[in-house]
């Protein structure tokens, strides 16, 4: 039997890699999410597909050309991260001077793979890695830039899989970016901070970087426009792009943003001193006491001692209720990371640019479901989760949504997460708006067909809407069900509407009201889609209560 943790966490979040279902090149290299879905992307294998041929800065790529859409694999936009590397920014490429094969994917960087067993470590520190998809490498005007950050919890996932059929149906260049992950990407240690000049931890972020340099320096060869140039991710991919909007050297490398279930409170950075006591206690457990020694002691180790998934079933609640997130994240260094992040869109300290922002009707049953999580039993355990993840507010919350209210004390708790998603969400809605920021938001609320979604009741789960933007068809999340099909498209549209122009209106899809918090209008992602006011009012009044208690 799989551990439940790497399961939760796939299901979570791994699906947020952005892919087009079909893996490109070699399958060992899939995304943890497995998002296997229909075939029509194109295996490199199948029929020997035409090569295609890139000249950059930093040498001549070949990719190859699927369905109308020139696909380079496996491009690396940094050193590897190795030996004296390890725990260090990104540092520039070694430039090559012979044609580099661009038909398969790099490594992930390394993770615990429960898809192959509980403890099977697969992946590569040599890991840093775009693949891009274009659908024209000349075209008569530079093409808008999707630039995807995979979901995971920091500790899963990655680019490995393909985006093309978006970029096959909009004349949009997608690029998706691996990154550090687990104590790799996110370790903090004093050590560590004495040797970078007083910061970090946030290694993994700082990769997204340099991918972001990466397509500001090279897009133009692959007929990308590195003027406008859109982020993107879901969860821990959406809580990327809200870090790089209050990060000062992320400035100026995008234009948009999209955020998808990742709003700035949903998952509140730990501050440095924190994560190196964190560090300590990661260094102590591998054996890594003596400080004259540490970081030679510390990469010295191998990546099987320092890779692997916490455990977030200790407590009743699962993920966000275990006293503290259970896995490394990035972190409030002060420089990559200036201040908590909620505080600095609460203040209007962030890039602005347009936001296109939302969450899914049902975000709880995925992270509450009996089968993913250790439920609460009662009212007691309840009780306590809420109070470990809000000290303070127990009361408020447990009355707000009292058990008799619900099937049992875990329906009760299920709704509460879903409505702090989407009443977090909302909040960073009005944050852009008010402070000047053209924003849009969203509530996804069509429900995926598939058996595994009917038999746990998953409704809308989180992660649910990549299976209509990415049109997946994955054998345990589901597909978008036969009466949604015209939303697959619908959304493709107003994502990449969004990226090419910051206004995702047009065409013959309905409009989508820019977000105000005088107005509160969104759009509500269902077969057809429809604009409203007021969505989750009540509730969301009540969240925005507990949240300036903190």
């Amino acid at each position: 039997m799989f551990s439940r943790l790497p399961i939760l966490l796939i299901l979570a979040f791994g699906v947020g890699c952005g892919a087009d279902a079909t893996p490109v090149g070699d399958s060992g290299l899939s995304d943890a999410g497995s998002d296997a879905g229909p075939p029509d992307a194109g295996s490199l294998d199948a029929g020997a597909p035409p090569e295609v041929e890139v000249s950059f800065g930093d040498g001549t790529v070949v990719g190859r050309t699927l369905r109308g859409v020139h696909t380079f694999l496996g491009v690396p936009y940094a050193a590897p991260p190795v030996g004296e590397l390890r725990w260090k920014a990104p540092a520039p490429v070694e430039p090559w001077t012979t044609r580099r094969d661009a038909s398969a994917l790099g490594a992930m960087c390394p993770q615990v793979n429960v898809l192959i067993g509980a403890d099977t470590l697969e992946g590569d520190e040599d890991c840093l890695f775009v693949n891009v998809f274009t659908p024209e490498l000349a075209p008569a005007a530079p093409l808008p830039v999707l630039v995807w950050f995979h979901g995971g919890a920091f500790v899963l996932g990655s680019g490995g899989v393909s985006p093309g059929r978006l970029a096959e149906v909009s004349s949009t260049v997608v690029v998706t970016v691996n990154y550090r992950l687990d104590e790799l990407g996110f370790m903090a240690h004093s050590a560590l901070t004495a040797e970078g000049g007083g910061r970090s931890g946030n290694y993994g972020l700082l990769d997204q970087r340099a991918a972001l340099e990466w397509v500001r320096d090279n897009i133009a060869a692959f007929g990308g426009d590195a003027g406008n140039v859109t982020i993107a991710g879901e969860s821990a991919g959406g809580i990327s792009v809200v870090l790089h909007g209050v990060s000062p050297g992320s400035a100026g490398l995008f234009h948009r943003a999209i955020v998808e279930s990742g709003p700035a409170d949903v998952l509140e950075p730990p501050t440095l001193a924190a994560a190196e006591a964190r560090g300590a206690a990661t260094a102590s457990r591998v054996g890594c006491t003596d400080a004259a020694t540490m970081l030679a002691c510390l990469r010295a180790k191998s990546v099987a001692e320092l890779v692997g998934a916490g455990d977030v079933f200790a407590l009743p609640g699962g993920l966000f209720y275990q006293g503290g997130f259970p896995v490394p994240t990035p972190v409030v260094d002060g420089t990559t990371i200036p201040e908590s992040p909620a505080a600095a869109y609460a203040a209007g300290r962030f890039t602005h640019v347009p936001f296109l922002v939302g969450s899914n009707a049902d975000e709880g049953t995925l992270f509450h479901a009996s089968l993913l999580s250790t439920p609460v039993a009662n009212e007691v355990e309840y009780r306590a989760a809420v109070g470990r993840a809000r000290p303070g507010s127990a009361d408020v919350i447990v009355a707000q949504y009292p058990v008799a209210s619900y099937a049992n004390a875990n329906a009760a708790l299920t709704a509460a997460t879903s409505d702090f998603f989407s009443c977090a969400t909302r909040r960073f809605a009005r944050a852009t708006s008010d402070a000047g920021a053209p924003t849009w938001l969203y509530s996804f609320e069509a429900v995926p067909s598939g058996a595994f979604v009917s038999a746990l009741h998953l409704g809308s789960y989180h992660a649910a809407e990549l299976l209509f933007l990415f049109d997946l068809d994955d054998p345990q999340l589901g597909r978008p069900a036969a009466a949604d099909r015209a939303l697959v498209g619908t959304m493709q549209g107003y994502w990449t509407r969004f990226a090419a122009a910051g206004d995702p209106s047009g065409g013959t899809a309905p409009t989508w009201p820019a977000y105000e918090t005088a107005t509160d209008r969104h759009l509500s992602l269902v077969t057809p889609p429809a604009a409203g006011e007021a969505h989750l009012h009540a509730e969301c009044d009540f969240w925005d209560t507990v949240a300036a208690a903190r």
